[in-house]
């Protein structure tokens, strides 16, 4: 007899926001191999960031500074308090995390091909505290 089948859990849904054209191809690029991740789709503008949010799991955003919230981010966190953000840099070399109540952490400088795997960290990240 073979081993019963293990219940598969669901993808972790993202959603890419306001990330400019380059990172959102590499971005695409790098989740396309990861099994675990699902790319609900990428949108522009603060209002269809809102709209379509209420489908996913974790937020990338793009911003200028990640030092300073984004503030579509107060909203987000106020309609969707399970929400978990990541806040990327334009040019894709720092990223902060937000998250319920407004809690952020700093995660310093990111290699792109480390981005799966930091989406995966700040989603759980509520279950690591």
């Amino acid at each position: 007899m073979g081993k019963p089948l293990e219940r598969l859990a669901a993808p972790i849904r993202v959603l890419l926001a306001d990330v400019p054209d380059a990172l959102a191809e590499e971005l695409t690029a790098l989740m396309r191999h990861e099994p675990d991740l699902y790319l609900v789709g990428r949108v522009v503008g603060g209002i269809e960031v809102l709209l379509a949010a209420e489908a996913v799991d974790v937020v990338v955003i793009g911003a200028p500074d990640v030092h300073r919230l984004p503030a579509v981010v107060t909203h987000l966190l106020g309609e969707y308090p399970d929400l978990k953000i990541l806040a990327l840099a334009t040019d894709g070399t720092r990223l902060a995390a937000f998250w319920r109540g407004l809690r952020r952490r700093s995660l310093g400088s990111i290699a792109m091909p480390r981005l799966p795997h930091r989406i995966r960290e700040i989603y759980r990240i509520d279950h690591l505290q």
